[in-house]
């Protein structure tokens, strides 16, 4: 993905949006710092504990900060506190009730991913003005990924999650 892309999750609760976001990041902080901003009341936590199942290094680890920010003014001092951070992730975009606009604007020179929940229609809550937003769209649903969108072209479907991480869930 290229440095600045704007990527979409989107799927209904429980389809593993939040297991791929973990994992996008963990990835990522392998090479770059990220913010992951966890805005679901003690999602912070869940996060942190997936973070430490995947196993990753010190520098990894120091690379990737963990947010609980709950507001848009919160999320806006935590991008500025973590200005190093070359990925955002917000997890979820529907949970902190900002626009695509906000996002773009506030993320703007970073990659962002924004995690959204899905309508009965399947589509990103709030009439698809992130999915218009953004460069990849990805439908998330029962542990697999399939591109929607895709500006940078690959619309292969992939697995979320494999047996490492659930069988470390219980």
């Amino acid at each position: 993905v290229s440095l600045g892309a704007a990527i979409a999750l989107v799927g209904p609760s429980g389809g593993g949006k939040s297991t791929l976001a973990t994992q996008l990041g963990a990835s990522a902080a392998q090479r770059v710092g990220v913010l992951y901003v966890a805005v679901e009341e003690g999602h912070s936590v869940s996060v942190a504990e997936r973070i430490e199942r995947i196993g990753l290094d010190d520098l990894a680890r120091r690379r990737l900060r963990i947010s609980d920010a709950r507001t848009v003014a919160e999320v806006e001092e935590d991008v500025v506190a973590a200005g190093d951070a070359a990925v955002v992730i917000i997890d979820s975009a529907t949970e902190l009730r900002c626009s695509a606009t906000w996002l773009a604007e506030t993320l703007h020179g970073r990659t962002w991913l924004a995690v959204a929940h899905s309508n009965v229609r399947g589509t990103a809550h709030g009439g698809g003005e992130i999915e218009h937003a953004v460069d990849v769209v990805v439908d998330v649903e029962d542990g697999n990924a399939t591109p929607r969108k895709n500006r940078f072209g690959g619309m292969q479907p992939l697995a979320v999650w494999h047996s490492h991480m659930e069988d470390r869930n219980g």
